[in-house]
């Protein structure tokens, strides 16, 4: 779905929850998320391990919503 203004829009109006993607290509915004996992301790932690097509995955996952050094946090 990727982190598209509009789609966040939706989804924060109908009081949804969501998980958007960031990529380098969005600088300021990447680097001050980059900022937070550096400075900040996170909330929690969650880890998935799933096994298929041949090899093992191991996704790691943080959770941070203190947004102290994202500017525009509204946004």
């Amino acid at each position: 779905m990727g982190c598209q203004g509009d789609i966040a829009e939706h989804i924060v109006a109908g009081k949804g929850n969501n998980l958007l993607a960031v990529k380098n290509n969005q600088g300021s915004l990447c680097q001050n998320i980059e900022d937070s996992f550096r400075f900040l301790k996170p909330e929690g932690y969650d880890e998935d391990i799933d096994i298929g097509h041949g090899r093992i995955e191991t996704g790691r996952y943080a959770i941070m919503t203190d947004l102290v050094y994202i500017e525009e946090p509204k946004r």
